[in-house]
């Protein structure tokens, strides 16, 4: 097989070497709806903290539960990442068992 350039095929290799690398478009910032570590109006993570903060001691998952009607999965990860983000803390409900945790809104640190 031949082509126009002496008589050979181009190698890719030959042509990497070659050919300067095209330049990518860099893309325009997309506007996020839902930024990471923002709590929405509305969610569950607002409504568990805002009952966290309104009753002011400890309450168990099952408490929060009842309170909010929320699903028990959506009260679950609204514990972890309000934990995560400092907003609430956590201690073992030693009455059942150290397995089960209490919860309360953390204090404002002075």
């Amino acid at each position: 097989m031949s082509d126009e350039h002496g008589g050979q095929l181009l190698s890719l290799a030959w042509q990497l070497a070659h050919f300067p690398p095209m330049e990518q478009e860099k893309k325009p910032d997309r506007f996020n709806p839902r930024p990471a570590g923002v709590i929405r109006e509305g969610s569950t993570s607002d409504v568990v903290l805002q009952v966290l903060k309104d009753c002011g001691g400890f309450r168990t998952e099952a408490q929060l539960i009842w309170i909010t009607k929320r699903s028990h999965s959506a009260v679950s990860w609204a514990l972890i990442y309000l934990i995560r983000l400092g907003l609430v803390e956590s201690r073992p409900d030693t009455v059942r068992n150290s397995r089960y945790q209490k919860y309360r809104a953390a204090r404002a640190k002075q």
